[in-house]
């Protein structure tokens, strides 16, 4: 039980979508299936669509990778409280796949706060 009063939370959160949310976004569930062949297929599957969001930078840095160091950014994702987000999810935001790496990084009882990372 939070310190607010349901009626006031129910309030903000709808307030929140209307005024932090700029974009939407489409959640995809992660589903590994046996190939035949002793490996895995992954497939993804549409378990939200047009969901309220916003996307902001995170941090970025350098990995080793082979012989090169390629970039990578994390990002912080933003959405409704109500939507249940998993690890193995993934968010599609203007056409580009993120995964999932932390779910609930920092939330409020008010939206639902994930780090992703782009496939």
């Amino acid at each position: 039980m939070s310190a607010i009063p349901d009626r006031e939370l129910s309030r903000l959160r709808a307030d929140l979508e209307g005024l932090v949310l700029p974009d939407t976004c489409t959640v995809l569930n992660k589903t590994e299936t046996p190939d035949g062949m002793g490996g895995v297929a992954i497939t993804a599957g549409t378990v939200y669509t047009n969901v309220p969001f916003r996307l902001d930078p995170h941090k970025g840095y350098e990995q080793l990778g082979g012989d090169s160091l390629r970039p990578y950014q994390e990002f912080t994702g933003t959405l409704p409280n109500k939507y249940t987000i998993t690890m193995d999810y993934q968010i599609v935001h203007n056409s580009v796949t993120y995964n999932v790496v932390s779910v609930n990084a920092g939330s409020w009882l008010t939206c639902k706060r994930v780090i992703l990372e782009k496939t």
